[in-house]
């Protein structure tokens, strides 16, 4: 191997998972509950910002209006089963590559632990070594909380670490850890892409970097 990465610290949302055309609709069903009409687009945009600033956003500032979003955003999504999110093609096929040649693989999400059960579902739990959910308490990206936790309990060398994600607060989370980052792209990042050490479009390309550090 080209570069020294041995542990590969993945994001959830939208990097190993498509989980945002539902998360889309439930928080549209969410807003319209509290009586805030917004258009698809609108509302998948802003999510790929992050959860917090989408609701911010809808919310218009609006505290109250906040909390009320939240909570039936969270009801709502409750009701979603596994099966109706959709793994990327080349998810598994990327995990798999590199556990057979030694690299172990982590999640990082601000998803709770739904993660783990779509995980589960999708076939993929199986090839990761640790996971860190919206239920342990960390703080959230780009605060290096967690990261510096997985670090810490594998007693992973920084230089060895990679951080891989959809959006730039990835990046810079493992930035914040003293680890590099790699930013997948899509039609919502194509420009936040400054900053990250690597930049890909498919998750296989990550063999790409292991291998001929591109």
């Amino acid at each position: 191997m080209v570069n020294t990465y041995k542990h590969i610290i993945w994001d959830f949302d939208g990097t190993l998972v498509d989980t945002y055309p539902v998360m889309t609709s439930v928080l549209k069903r969410a807003l319209e509950a509290v009586d805030i009409q917004a258009d698809y687009a609108e509302v998948y945009k802003q999510l790929k910002k992050s959860m917090t600033e989408a609701v911010y956003y809808f919310a218009n500032g609006c505290q109250n209006k906040e909390q009320e979003i939240i909570h039936c955003y969270t009801e709502f999504e409750k009701a979603c089963a596994p099966s109706e999110y959709s793994i990327y093609c080349d998810t598994e096929p990327t995990l798999r590559l590199l556990n057979n040649i030694g690299v172990s693989n982590y999640i990082l999400t601000h998803r709770d632990a739904s993660a783990i059960d779509i995980a589960r579902e999708k076939g993929i739990l199986k090839y990761f070594k640790d996971s860190i959910t919206k239920d342990m308490g960390f703080e959230r990206k780009p605060n290096p909380h967690a990261f510096n936790h997985l670090l810490k309990k594998h007693q992973i060398p920084k230089v060895q670490a990679l951080s891989i994600g959809d959006r730039h607060l990835d990046i810079e989370a493992g930035h914040n850890a003293g680890i590099s980052g790699c930013l997948i792209l899509d039609t919502f990042n194509a420009n936040s892409s400054s900053g990250a050490d690597y930049v890909i479009s498919d998750r296989m390309s990550v063999l790409d970097i292991l291998v001929n550090g591109v």
